[in-house]
């Protein structure tokens, strides 16, 4: 009978930093290493598989066969891990099957002391600003609000392994960033993204791993929401359904923010000039650590901030309007957004020349979608035929 194994290897260290890893056994793979880096000081200690199980839970789940860990893994994280793998199979059956888990020892870790101190993946983004402002400085009920004392920046995720200059400066940026709450950075790096598949759905594994390997110090890790509750998109990769099946009883994966639009979280972290400043939402820009100011991700957020007449971040280049004029591939990533956006921008009053040229593009992009599903050749396609063959 066919199996996939992992198998936990002896951690590295040189004093400064350590790495941990592991080799998968894949039928359909072969051996596969996956490996995680960061500062000695706060590498766990006890040798546990769980992070590396929920790294590659979705690689596993991609071969469809039952798995063995020859290491220690939470039992509280396996019985979850079932019901994340219920969930992700129902969404793409054709894509995800439920396997086994079974690990040569099931050990529950250690709970961290004190175990209400919390970690929280870290980006310089609006979610993840917004989750830090959120519980540090804003009004978040005493209720709801989570001790974090630390933010974590994981290279190889946003940023490249091969681009380390971006992504040490963008750390630089990001430790001052955190200075400003009181919040201590941690900076990590791994491979995972590169042995995983389609990072939409695979992105919330490899956060979740990342931030498991503190546990020893933190009893839980915040992972800012991408989308509200009233507009999930399902199947993604971080959801409030399924993001704290990752945790095991000694840490907890907590999902934070769905509660908010995006227009609330821009509006908090305004206030908070540290953050709002050097917010970074990109992830097209050539530098690897910079807005490039014409991508979805850079566009929304400033038509956006305009919307809301609240002037854009220096991190960001000026839209001008002939950079408008150009979008035409970028709206096809979301055209009814941008839709939107101009509909917004006319309910409240704004004339600028911005939003006359961004409606006049939506509506040729809409043309040209109605005449592809249509089955009729774009005009533009037609005309430059009809050229060539004069």
């Amino acid at each position: 009978m066919q199996k996939s194994h992992i198998w936990i290897e002896e951690p590295q260290s040189d004093g400064v930093t350590t790495r941990l890893s592991a080799v998968v056994e894949s039928p359909s793979r072969g051996r596969l290493k996956l490996w995680y880096q960061m500062p000695s000081e706060v590498a766990p200690q006890c040798q546990s598989a769980d992070a590396f199980v929920i790294g590659n839970i979705f690689l596993l789940m991609s071969d469809g066969v039952d798995t063995s860990v020859h290491a220690p893994v939470s039992p509280s994280l396996l019985k979850n891990l079932h019901e994340f793998q219920a969930a992700w199979q129902s969404w793409r059956p054709g894509k995800y099957k439920q396997i086994g888990l079974s690990a040569d020892s099931e050990v529950e870790a250690i709970q961290a002391q004190p175990s209400d101190m919390s970690v929280a993946a870290f980006t310089g983004g609006v979610d993840s600003c917004f989750t830090m402002f959120r519980h540090r400085r804003g009004d978040c009920e005493r209720i709801a609000r989570r001790n974090i004392v630390s933010g974590l920046f994981v290279h190889g995720f946003d940023i490249s392994l091969e681009q380390s200059d971006a992504f040490n400066r963008a750390a630089e940026r990001i430790r001052k960033t955190l200075d400003s709450v009181g919040v201590r950075l941690i900076t990590m790096s791994t491979n995972l993204k590169a042995l995983n598949i389609e990072w939409n759905d695979t992105h919330i594994a490899g956060i979740a791993s990342c931030l498991h390997l503190l546990k020893e110090r933190y009893g839980e890790g915040l992972i800012g929401s991408s989308h509200t509750y009233d507009q999930l998109t399902i199947p993604w990769g971080s959801n409030p359904v399924t993001d704290h099946l990752l945790s095991g009883s000694s840490f907890r994966i907590v999902h934070d923010g769905a509660a908010f639009k995006r227009w609330q979280k821009v509006e908090a972290i305004a206030g908070w000039a540290e953050g709002f400043d050097k917010l970074r939402v990109c992830y097209s820009a050539q530098s690897g650590d910079e807005n490039c100011g014409r991508c979805l991700k850079c566009t929304f957020l400033i038509f956006l901030l305009r919307n809301m007449r609240i002037a854009v971040p220096p991190s960001f280049p000026h839209l001008t309007d002939d950079v408008i004029a150009t979008l035409g591939e970028v709206l096809d990533a979301n055209l009814e957004g941008y839709k939107k956006v101009v509909q917004s921008a006319k309910r409240h009053g704004i004339e600028d020349t911005w939003v006359d040229l961004l409606s006049e593009q939506v509506k040729i992009r809409e043309a040209v979608l109605k005449q592809k599903l249509s089955g009729q050749r774009p005009i533009a396609e037609m005309l430059r035929r009809f050229l060539w063959r004069k």
